[in-house]
């Protein structure tokens, strides 16, 4: 995230930092740049003060990006005895 940050700011890796005490894992796909991300950068560079972003659970659902959908197939097969 710190490097796409960079990248869409025009600045070195160095001068981006983030703090994600409540992140998790990076499953459900939390380890991509969004708009909103950029926004929170934006006006973090413009007031000169960190800037906090922090989503409700629905609005986490409703505003944000999610994994695409997949689909699998599996085969499975056993013996007459269950095995």
């Amino acid at each position: 995230m710190r490097t796409d940050l960079a990248r869409a700011l025009n600045i070195k890796v160095n001068q981006v930092r983030i703090l994600t005490p409540y992140i998790g894992g990076d499953f459900g796909d939390k380890g991509n740049v969004e708009r909103q991300h950029i926004i929170a950068a934006l006006l973090a560079r413009k007031t000169k003060r960190p800037v906090k972003l922090e989503f409700t659970r629905e609005e986490n659902y409703l505003g944000t990006h999610h994994r695409y959908p997949t689909h699998g197939t599996s085969n499975t097969a056993s013996r007459r005895m269950g095995r």
